[in-house]
């Protein structure tokens, strides 16, 4: 089976989508999504992010932070779900722990989706992009210094 096809049927292991965007000393923030749609919309926004592509992807994010720090702020806007929330807590507890700066950022405006959102009020989905990304500069949740 080819590879194209093989993604495009969910087969295989779920790999974090974009994932040297956290590398690039150029991007002082970088969003962090579940799907490749929603950082596609994010990045059509001209920010910055990449997707777990799975929500048990956090931890892999974590372990790959552990391993190679990133300088940038994450701005974690899972989707608006369980599965959204639970990935939230996980990479709080670790980024919290790694003591990587990061802020949390409601962009689905009542949307469960970053894409969705997107695709339902584009003027208000790159406002929030723009708010969450001022949030960086003003106060990460994170307690570092």
């Amino acid at each position: 089976m080819s590879m194209s096809r093989s993604i495009l049927m969910n087969e295989g292991k779920a790999h974090i989508f974009n994932l040297n965007s956290i590398y690039d000393n150029s991007k002082e923030a970088v969003f962090v999504t579940d799907g490749y749609f929603d950082t596609l919309s994010i990045i059509e926004d001209r920010a910055n992010a990449l997707a777990l592509n799975s929500t048990s992807n956090a931890d892999k994010l974590i372990e790959q932070l552990q391993k190679q720090r990133t300088q940038a702020t994450l701005i974690l806007c899972l989707d608006n779900d369980d599965a959204g929330r639970k990935a939230k807590e996980t990479l709080t507890d670790g980024l919290k722990r790694l003591n990587i700066s990061y802020v949390t950022a409601d962009i689905c405006n009542d949307c469960k989706k970053p894409n969705e959102a997107l695709q339902t009020n584009r003027e208000t989905f790159s406002e929030a992009i723009r708010t969450a990304l001022n949030q960086t500069s003003a106060r990460p949740d994170d307690i570092s210094t």
